[in-house]
């Protein structure tokens, strides 16, 4: 089995996984775990960053990226993760759960902010999987 962790620096746990700028790449196996990889994101456009937002959640934002906010597709971060079977995260929008459902990848939240607790903790099925995480970057 094949774990993504989204992270922003190898380490900890990236707060929203549809903007992290990584996903730390685990094979667990039944009493073990080996880290294969940090995938990094690769911007699909970056012109799309220079634009205005028209959406009324940005108020006309310069960048689709201030304060947070973006409206990109998730094809780049679900290309990058596809022979995962499951993301392990601390938030997550209701979009990226959906695609990622759509693309049979299972999606757990968790508290823990170290990468290599959770890959331990998950190994050893003490990982504390909630169903929810906490996603607030619609809030400005």
């Amino acid at each position: 089995m094949k774990i993504a962790i989204p992270s922003d620096d190898g380490l900890t746990v990236a707060p929203h996984t549809g903007r992290a700028k990584g996903f730390v790449i685990f094979e667990i196996t039944e009493n073990n775990y080996q880290k294969l990889a940090y995938r990094t994101v690769q911007s699909e456009d970056t012109s799309a960053d220079e634009s205005v937002c028209k959406s009324k959640a940005c108020n006309g934002h310069q960048s689709h990226n201030e304060h947070g906010h973006s409206h990109k597709n998730h094809s780049v971060v679900l290309d990058l993760i596809s022979d995962c079977d499951i993301v392990l995260a601390g938030g997550a929008g209701p979009r990226l759960v959906n695609d990622l459902s759509l693309r049979g990848i299972k999606i757990g939240f968790c508290r823990e902010r170290t990468i290599d607790d959770i890959a331990r903790l998950f190994t050893e099925n003490k990982l504390e999987i909630l169903s929810q995480g906490i996603c607030d970057h619609h809030r400005h």
